[in-house]
């Protein structure tokens, strides 16, 4: 496949606003930032039977970075396992456990640009061009704490949730 990728994200940054209260020079407590990135990925997905299924993925992705100005790559490669409940019942729901490499300068810092992330997804599958899906994922990251200038590494457990529509078109 073939894509464009838009990401939004709000980043709160305490020590810049501190720093602006000490110095009398006051700065937003939040940040929006925006990243426009060209993807590329190839897809595999094998039915094993009516119920369940495997899916693997690796997608590359250029362009810009949450950090302004720069631009850089991101890479994720995963799998998962997937149940489809409505071939077996009169309830049009779907669940999928994945797990999967993520390499992306942007989301984490310095020599630590990598993290495992786990997601599972709930599905409501009825139509075949229509699927709105619930995403839970977990991943830990490092952040950097104090001063910019201190190279004191700590990691964090990230939580990520979302709400997709899709809509398939022939």
């Amino acid at each position: 496949s073939i894509g464009i990728l838009n990401r939004n994200a709000t980043v709160i940054n305490l020590s810049k606003w501190i720093n602006g209260v000490i110095t009398g020079t006051p700065s937003e407590i939040t940040e929006r930032m925006i990243a426009l990135q060209g993807t590329t990925g190839l897809y595999y997905a094998w039915g094993i039977n009516e119920v369940l299924g495997i899916q693997a993925m690796t997608q590359l992705s250029y362009g810009d970075l949450f950090e302004a100005g720069k631009s850089g790559a991101q890479l994720i490669s995963g799998a998962a396992l997937d149940l489809n409940f409505s071939s077996v019942s009169r309830i049009p729901l779907g669940v999928s456990l994945a797990s999967g490499y993520l390499y992306a300068p942007d989301f984490t810092i310095s020599q630590y640009h990598k993290t495992w992330i786990n997601n599972l997804k709930f599905g409501f599958t009825r139509s075949h061009d229509f699927l709105i899906t619930i995403d839970i994922s977990t991943y830990k990251a490092p952040y950097l704490v104090g001063i910019l200038s201190s190279q004191d590494y700590h990691s964090t457990r990230v939580f990520d949730y979302a709400l997709n529509i899709i809509i398939y078109f022939d």
